[in-house]
């Protein structure tokens, strides 16, 4: 009998000891599971400090599906707010948060963020008042109620409120965030510049508050000052791909094309590049007289933006992908008909003219591009009927009328070339002698 007990007590021993040991693994080991203490450091915090919101997102979501945890899902609503990404499935997320968050005073006033940025003007006043009711200080809470505030028409309170929050705020990614949209959208450049400042010297090694910094200056079109601040942020992180684009944007205005176009090459061999990204590129490539390598990255263009590996299949592709798609798709094929038309091929850059002016009718450009190619072609005839359209369609473009003095020249008529001459000094005045390009950044 006393065996019995030994036994049975070795059995439930060696069960407990095994539940104990699944649940310290469980519990402990697994990140994501565990509680965040106060004092531990949050690890999605490097993340903002870097700028990398696109990958931090991409970890948040991750992580929100795998241990449907509090802490992931408000982090997916943090960085959606800075990515600028705040639909109705963040919005559920943020309330969901509020329920089940161990900090609830931080999860609601993530909550009036969301309400504010997405124009739910009163529910992000009435959440962020019953934040500033728990908690006076939460910069938070004063920068997203001035957001709203501003909103409903109170900016005295609101630049007040704001004010408050940056200078409490101590640097805090998020009330920065909404102070820089807060001054936006008001015009108010200057005082977002202001701000930045500010946050750039609350927290020096930020990549993300220096790039912020950068893409300030770049709206404000200070250039150099946007230059630097972009190379400082890539300086403290070599793999912010964001600022190697906009940098690249900056030195392709400077018209340094030669730097731009290693750094495009380098967002694109690291996969991070967009169709106009291969666009960009072209541009710079185009700029260098490198038309062989100019005409690659247009064609690489049009099939990314289309989906195809064709760039035939891509140009009958254009009509049927998305609006928001389809201007980077022109901007591809014009680029293209140009690089064939400078490397000789002038019976394919025709066709490939045709087909995108049949394709996009109301589109200028690939027009613009069938006028250059019959023009190349000593095509005067048939290029001066297109010209004369385009006019007729856009009567207010300088260079439409110069292009036609320049066939009109061509054709040995001096009398219409010097009338159309005049024509497009005239109209200077209100407007600027550039090709009818959609040059967009990425």
């Amino acid at each position: 009998m006393p065996k019995v007990y030994i036994w049975a007590f070795l059995v439930v021993s060696a069960v407990l000891l095994g539940f104990l040991s699944w649940a310290s693994m469980t519990y402990c080991a697994t990140p994501g599971t565990e509680s965040k203490s106060k004092s531990q450091e949050d690890p999605m915090k490097r993340y903002l400090t870097d700028g990398d919101i696109q990958e931090g997102l991409r970890k948040a979501r991750l992580n929100m599906k795998t241990f449907r945890d509090s802490y992931w899902r408000e982090q997916v609503v943090i960085f959606s707010i800075h990515s600028g990404h705040v639909n109705k499935r963040v919005q559920k997320i943020a309330r969901a948060c509020v329920n089940d968050s161990d900090d609830r005073i931080h999860a609601l006033s993530t909550l009036s963020i969301v309400f504010a940025q997405t124009g739910k003007v009163e529910s992000a006043i009435k959440v962020a008042r019953k934040v500033l009711e728990a908690d006076r200080d939460n910069a938070r809470a004063m920068a997203s109620l001035a957001l709203a505030l501003s909103k409903r028409g109170e900016p005295e309170e609101a630049d007040r409120l704001m004010m408050k929050a940056i200078s409490d705020g101590g640097g805090n990614e998020d009330v920065m965030f909404l102070a820089c949209n807060f001054y936006e959208r008001q015009g108010r450049l200057s005082d977002a510049l202001n701000a930045l400042e500010l946050w750039t010297q609350l927290k020096p090694n930020s990549a993300y508050a220096h790039y912020m910094k950068g893409h300030y200056f770049d709206k404000s079109l200070s250039m150099s000052r946007a230059k630097a601040e972009f190379e400082k942020a890539i300086s403290l992180n070599p793999n912010y791909w964001n600022a190697k684009k906009d940098l690249a944007s900056v030195l392709t205005y400077q018209k340094d094309f030669k730097r731009a176009a290693v750094l495009y090459e380098s967002i694109l061999r690291a996969g991070k590049g967009s169709a106009a990204s291969y666009i960009h590129y072209a541009e710079c490539l185009e700029a260098l007289g490198k038309n062989g390598q100019a005409l690659e990255k247009y064609t690489l263009a049009l099939n990314k933006v289309c989906y195809t590996r064709d760039p035939q299949e891509a140009i009958k592709a254009i009509t049927h992908i998305k609006i928001g798609r389809r201007k980077w798709a022109v901007q591809a094929g014009a680029g293209r008909v140009r690089m064939l038309m400078e490397t000789g091929s002038l019976e394919q850059a025709l066709n490939e003219a045709n087909q995108l002016s049949v394709l996009l009718s109301s589109s200028l450009e690939p027009r613009y591009m069938k006028m250059l190619v019959l023009t190349r072609m000593k095509k005067y005839d048939l290029a001066l009927r297109e010209i004369n359209l385009l006019i007729a369609d856009e009567k207010d473009i300088p260079l439409f009328f110069l292009k036609r003095a320049e066939i009109h020249r061509m054709m040995n008529k001096p009398e219409e070339a010097a009338r159309d001459v005049v024509l497009a000094r005239r109209l200077q005045k209100y407007g600027s002698i550039e090709e009818p390009a959609s040059a967009s950044r990425d």
